[in-house]
């Protein structure tokens, strides 16, 4: 049985949150070309949705050419060609250092991708605004999210969550939960420092788990 993405807490409509789930399998090749989909039915008794509601997301599914109806067998998943992934690239500041992350990741998506780039400048409430502004219109959302000291980090993680986890890899810095199934892309420092270490005073050992390290560093805090 294919499995639906829906947010209850989101405040996009529930037949735009089908339609996004879809195309978003689809382009990742989690729903493979000729594989039959829930029927409206299933659908709607599996997520407790009014059947107008799948039967309204069907619909714009099939004249955007992702599905294709087969009078009395159901809904297949259409052959497409690939489109272009569509990235919104989430930065705090544009420095020297993010520019040059920044071309380099044009360079190594090259012609598979479209790019955006916002900038936040710290703020979460015009962080806020970007994701809300912008969510369901991209394949992927890369966000570096770096905010000041004094940012209760709710505002901003509230935000990140409203992200689906299959579209969100975050850089430079890790700051939600581990039951958060999103992609990082970072580099824990304390954790280094501590395998560094202890690799150091015991050579010719292989070092502990990470985990270790963290509950070392717990203990002695």
């Amino acid at each position: 049985m294919y499995h639906l993405q829906l947010d209850p807490l989101d405040q996009m409509p529930k037949y735009k949150q089908i339609v996004q789930s879809i195309i978003g399998d689809i382009e990742r090749g989690t729903l493979k070309t000729g594989v039959q989909l829930p029927s409206i039915s299933e659908m709607s008794e599996e997520y407790y949705l009014a059947r107008d509601t799948v039967e309204k997301a069907y619909r714009e599914l099939r004249e955007r050419g992702f599905i294709n109806s087969v009078q009395g067998k159901g809904y297949y998943v259409l052959s497409r060609e690939p489109d272009k992934l569509k990235i919104l690239l989430v930065f705090n500041k544009l420095s020297s250092y993010k520019k040059e992350i920044y071309y380099a990741f044009l360079e190594a998506l090259g012609s598979r991708a479209t790019v955006h780039l916002e900038i936040h400048h710290y703020s979460a409430e015009l962080f806020r605004q970007i994701i809300a502004t912008n969510l369901g219109k991209y394949s992927h959302y890369v966000v570096m999210p770096h905010f000041t000291y004094t940012t209760p980090p709710e505002e901003y993680l509230r935000v990140l969550r409203s992200i689906p986890p299959a579209q969100l890899v975050l850089l430079d810095k890790n700051v939600l939960e581990p039951q958060y199934p999103s992609l990082a892309v970072y580099q824990d420092f304390a954790l280094d420092i501590g395998g560094a270490l202890d690799s150091a005073a015991r050579p010719g050992e292989v070092p502990a788990h990470a985990d270790d390290f963290a509950q070392r560093r717990e203990l002695s805090d």
